[in-house]
């Protein structure tokens, strides 16, 4: 049992080694600045499509007489940036295949990411490499 303890143990220092940290914490950060960068510079023109839409259809104009005669007509500027974001999250993440391999498994047009087990292999062998490295350096 205290072989156990001293391994998990070992486990969550390398796990909150900084290096380890910033390489699982990087594509995070990357993937956030990229989506904010576009929210910044796509946002005003996406809500302009949106509000062209929703003023164009007359369903949506029957719901806005609806909000203003219920005393809500504030509601009515909040339509536009909800549509566009009720739009915008599944883009920011959903993981698209673009060359990996279709599972089987998937209903048909779906396809899941799957990792080939050359590309496993090699993704294990750099961690063992890794962890050696770490473990080498003094804590």
């Amino acid at each position: 049992m205290q072989g156990v303890l001293e391994s998990f143990w070992r486990a969550c220092v390398t796990c909150l080694h900084p290096r380890v940290l910033l390489w699982s914490l990087l594509p995070l950060l990357l993937a956030g600045l990229l989506v904010g960068l576009t929210g910044w510079a796509f946002w005003e023109p996406a809500i302009d499509a949106v509000r062209a839409g929703l003023n164009a259809w007359t369903l949506s104009d029957a719901v806005f007489r609806w909000l203003n005669s219920v005393g809500a007509p504030q509601l009515r500027a909040m339509v536009a940036p909800m549509v566009v974001v009720a739009l915008s999250v599944p883009m920011v993440l959903v993981k698209r295949c673009e060359s990996g391999e279709a599972s089987t498994s998937s209903p048909p047009g779906f396809r899941r990411c799957t990792t080939s087990s050359r590309n496993r292999r090699g993704l294990y062998r750099r961690s063992i490499r890794l962890a050696a490295r770490i473990r080498s350096k003094p804590v």
